[in-house]
């Protein structure tokens, strides 16, 4: 009797994750975990959040409110350049969405790997002169408490990349 309940309770289990895994596969995973509206932050006023899901990279003069978890790097080419790549890289990046685009702001939806939960990304350009520029990333989950440390992983990431496409001064 018992042998056949843990049968029918395994069964049902292994039933269960082959449907979320096949689900996982298609679109409508995307659906069932929407990615909602993108804020606009004020990052001159903006304060920590909540929850600790988010990181930020920020120059200090400007996010006066909150302590940034890593400073932003300068890069030696021109506002409108840095925006250009950072654009293509965005684009180029498997579970990134571009939703918006404004001259100076980037907002992206990116999807962690495996569960694909919406993440937001608020990219900020900003001149550092004439032929300099720095930027504001805002990372920040959808879903949750705690992100495992993605949020900081994915800033980390981007950054190398951009270290990698441009010259830091």
């Amino acid at each position: 009797m018992i042998g056949k309940f843990f049968k029918t309770v395994f069964g049902l289990i292994a039933v269960i994750l082959v449907v979320l895994a096949i689900l996982r596969l298609t679109p409508f995973w995307d659906e069932m975990l929407p990615a909602g509206t993108i804020e606009s932050p004020d990052f001159a006023s903006l304060t920590p959040p909540a929850t600790p899901n988010w990181y930020l990279v920020c120059p200090s003069e400007k996010c006066l409110n909150i302590s940034a978890q890593s400073e932003a790097p300068d890069f030696d080419v021109p506002a409108e350049r840095l925006r250009k790549v950072v654009t293509a890289m965005v684009q180029s990046l498997p579970n990134a969405t571009l939703v918006e685009e404004t001259p100076t702001r980037l907002y992206v939806v990116d999807r962690t790997a495996y569960v694909r939960w919406p993440d937001h990304v608020v990219i900020e350009i900003l001149p550092v002169g004439e032929n300099a520029s720095t930027l504001i990333i805002f990372s920040r989950s959808q879903y949750g408490r705690s992100d495992f440390g993605e949020n900081k992983s994915r800033v980390e990431r981007w950054l190398s990349r951009l270290d990698r496409l441009l010259p830091a001064s």
